[in-house]
């Protein structure tokens, strides 16, 4: 789900913002990141990494990740399906409904506050549904187009992460936020705070409870895991207002 005031906070310290980049096909995402006479481009989303990863690189992009437990990305993206089903909704969703449409034949009907309810979704689920939902952060940072994540994608993933200028998590967001200043020279937070949606956090806890979602993200939670390790390694354990 998009959260405007983060990106509104990014944005505002540059010449250009290009959001939601995933939806961009590889010609027009090309130019957008190539564009000589700008004097500052900020660019978010998902986009596939392994295709763009070296080209960021050669164009001296300050590379940066702030992931989420994987559960609470399958959450928002069912959230949000649902939410673009709403009459009169803001344009802006189109955008980040790219590559996730077919999930809002699926959560027309689940009642979020009933276990049973979203069990049924899943075990009703078609193909392409699956792929959607299927590890998506595996997906982008390791896979090419089309491909399916396998076990060996992890290690790959890994590699990437390993290569990028920061790697946070919106868990440890605090960390995050007095690191970045470091990296890109300005403190683009400040004094902000990620909000948190309860909907979300009832979902993911009703979520890991059920086994088909469970397999949908092996890979990623494995990822997520090796991750959280590796931070903790190098910053030491999280604090209680992490």
């Amino acid at each position: 789900m998009p959260d405007s005031v983060t990106e509104g906070l990014f944005a505002r310290h540059f010449a250009l913002y290009y959001g939601a980049v995933q939806r961009h096909p590889q010609d027009t995402f090309f130019g957008v990141f190539n564009n000589p006479s700008a004097r500052s481009i900020y660019l978010s989303g998902c986009p596939n990494y392994q295709q763009y990863e070296q080209l960021l690189k050669e164009r001296e992009y300050k590379i940066i990740a702030l992931l989420r437990n994987p559960y609470e990305e399958m959450a928002e993206r069912l959230l949000f399906a649902r939410y673009a089903l709403t009459p009169n909704i803001p344009t802006f969703v189109a955008d980040h409904m790219f590559g996730i449409e077919p999930l809002m034949d699926m959560v027309k009907d689940i009642r979020f506050d009933n276990i049973d309810s979203i069990r049924a979704a899943f075990n009703s689920m078609t193909e392409t549904q699956k792929e959607i939902l299927s590890n998506p952060l595996v997906r982008a940072l390791a896979c090419n187009n089309d491909e399916r994540p396998k076990s060996g994608h992890v290690e790959i993933a890994l590699s990437k992460l390993s290569r990028m200028d920061l790697v946070g998590l919106r868990s440890r967001f605090g960390e995050f936020k007095s690191i970045l200043p470091e990296i890109i020279g300005r403190d683009i937070f400040e004094g902000h705070e990620l909000t948190s949606l309860a909907w979300v956090q009832r979902i993911v806890e009703q979520l890991s409870q059920i086994k088909q979602a469970r397999a949908l993200i092996t890979l990623d939670l494995d990822l997520y895991s090796f991750i959280e390790e590796a931070i903790t390694e190098a910053i030491g354990p999280a604090g209680p207002a992490s």
